[in-house]
């Protein structure tokens, strides 16, 4: 039996606006390609017509058209009648939102509409660090702890990364019988180190700089700025040092002004977004990698054999062992700048901690050693009575 699972995907407009849809539909294939057991429904949002696009006979996405601003709050409530509609038609088992915000307000009330399960992916302490990061979306407090506990308490099952977020979860007063942990992975047959690729060095006019690199897109969620913040403190020790951007998005514009304002520009590349199925060509351009929040292309860097400088956030302490593949920092630009500055200036080191990378997601982060876990998962929660 083949079971039928829609998946809604979070914050999914700004990724459709800046990569397109071709490179979004990739992005699906290598993320979240879906096991043999399932057929999975991607429901994306975007300021495009309605589409269906069959990514291959066991998955399909939509792309769900919004309502322009300022009436875009009121597309939780539409979106939640078509995926309901979309989920009854076809059938579907499953109704799994990642995220907690606005994308599980959607998947929990078509389930309660559809009289279909539901679940949603925790991602992150999601209060916790925009709290404590001073997060603009903290002035409606209020709103967001209301959101958060409304759709956890309302959905039939939770996911999670980690045991720190088990934890968080519990602290909402959730009860453990709906908690599962997810576990995630990237294709180790698509991620994996290689040469350095001189065309696309030359294509950045790239010579034997250092290269420091974020891949990921380009938002104030992501806390890009900060990693700006850094440059200068970086380049004050290592001026033979380049940063690299791989992604786009709504802050793109802020960090090329931020980069100006600090007379860091010289030394920063933004080369846009790329497809997934692209990315294994930057990753082993970089002498380390560098993010705010990251998941996905943490363990894509990993397999590429790539140590990693993450500041203190949920996901990032999952998959970075502090000084073992990587370094954990807060958000102060002279504390996280000399971890960078540490792994510049020795190369023994950085190959130590990038080889540690590629052992612990070969062990732990592949989608061979995990997809099976996360069938099971599915399975168990589609079986349950």
């Amino acid at each position: 039996m083949a079971y039928k699972i829609i998946q809604v995907l979070e914050s999914p407009l700004s990724e459709i606006m800046y990569k397109g849809m071709d490179q979004v539909r990739q992005d699906i294939y290598y993320r979240y390609n879906p096991q043999d057991v399932f057929d999975m429904m991607y429901l994306i949002t975007t300021d495009k017509e309605d589409l269906k696009i069959n990514l291959h006979d066991k998955c399909v996405i939509y792309y769900l058209p919004q309502l322009p601003d300022p009436f875009h709050f009121f597309n939780m409530f539409i979106d939640a009648i078509k995926i309901a509609r979309i989920a009854k038609q076809n059938n579907v088992d499953l109704i799994f939102s990642r995220g907690v915000f606005f994308n599980a307000v959607k998947g929990v009330l078509a389930g309660k509409i559809s009289g279909i399960r539901t679940a949603v992916s925790v991602l992150s302490a999601y209060r916790t660090n925009q709290q404590n990061l001073g997060s603009y979306y903290m002035r409606f407090k209020w709103l967001s702890n209301f959101t958060e506990k409304f759709v956890l308490h309302l959905a039939d099952y939770i996911l999670v990364y980690g045991d720190s977020l088990v934890n968080y979860v519990l602290d909402l007063g959730i009860d453990q019988s709906k908690i599962r942990i997810e576990n995630i992975g990237a294709d180790e047959n698509v991620f994996y180190p290689t040469e350095k690729d001189e065309n696309l060095k030359n294509e950045l006019n790239l010579t034997d700089e250092f290269i420091i690199m974020y891949v990921g897109r380009l938002s104030r969620e992501k806390l890009v700025n900060y990693l700006v913040d850094c440059i200068p403190f970086v380049l004050k020790e290592v001026p033979n040092t380049k940063f690299v951007f791989v992604g786009d998005g709504p802050a793109k514009s802020e960090l090329i002004e931020q980069c100006a304002r600090l007379g860091v520009q010289g030394s920063v590349i933004f080369c846009g977004a790329k497809p997934a199925n692209e990315l294994v060509k930057y990753y082993n351009l970089a002498d380390l990698m560098f993010y705010g929040r990251g998941g996905f292309t943490i363990i894509e860097s990993a397999l590429c054999g790539k140590p990693t400088i993450a500041f203190n956030y949920d996901r990032a302490n999952h998959l970075i062992k502090h000084g073992y593949n990587g370094y954990i920092t807060d958000t102060n630009p002279k504390i996280a700048s000399k971890f960078v500055v540490s792994l510049l200036k020795n190369k023994k080191l950085r190959d130590k901690l990038g080889k540690n990378a590629r052992k612990e997601a070969l062990t732990k982060y592949t989608t061979k050693v995990n997809d099976p876990k996360k069938a099971k998962m599915f399975i168990d929660i589609l079986t349950k009575k």
